[in-house]
């Protein structure tokens, strides 16, 4: 009886460690190729105060647009020092869209993101930004710098559930009258394909 329990336990234990060696350099294999050069893109819809504070006098009644944004496309370059901490530059627009506003947005800056669990992956971040819109080739509504924070998921490899909020004080544009109001709060879900 003790020759086939010595026997067993030989035997299991190197099974083991080689599953668990294997394992081991799988998930060494798959944080390796998160670090280093990172690019992606992806989408978003929310809503935008700035946006919803539009209205014009349209035959002596006001003509309201809501602040929908049914389109945010995003493009981002960046970089992971390590499994936990990147670093990304990020350019976002919005057009404008006649069937809800003429309302059209461009972002850009950098933020800095922090993983705080491993599976899954979820992440905060944080960073700033330069915030300009219009409401035609002329008309500028409003410029401002952003913060620009969020949180996000890791749902598969290399695809991101993202929730993302702009937010700061606006200067006013060239429209006259100004309906626009002097703050931005935009409020945006969506994805993302980071590789």
């Amino acid at each position: 009886m003790l020759l086939l329990l010595t026997s067993y336990f030989s035997y299991a234990q190197p099974a083991q460690v080689a599953s668990a060696i294997s394992s081991n350099s799988t998930k060494n294999q798959a944080e390796q190729g998160r670090r280093g050069l990172r690019w992606g893109f992806g989408y978003s819809i929310g809503n935008s105060s700035h946006a919803d504070s539009y209205f014009i006098d349209q035959f002596g009644s006001n003509r309201e647009y809501p602040g929908l944004r049914l389109y945010n496309f995003d493009a981002r370059l960046g970089w992971e020092f390590h499994k936990r901490i990147g670093i990304y530059g990020i350019w976002k627009f919005s057009p404008s869209n006649a069937t809800v506003s003429p309302y059209r947005s461009r972002y850009y800056g950098g933020y800095l993101t922090c993983y705080l669990t491993d599976d899954p992956r979820f992440y905060l971040l944080g960073g700033m930004g330069k915030y300009d819109s219009k409401i035609s080739r002329e008309e500028t509504s409003g410029e401002g710098v952003l913060l620009n924070f969020g949180a996000g998921v890791e749902l598969r490899e290399h695809i991101l559930f993202e929730i993302n909020v702009l937010t700061g004080a606006m200067d006013p544009g060239n429209v006259t009258p100004d309906p626009f109001v002097d703050r931005e709060f935009s409020f945006l879900v969506g994805v993302a394909y980071v590789y």
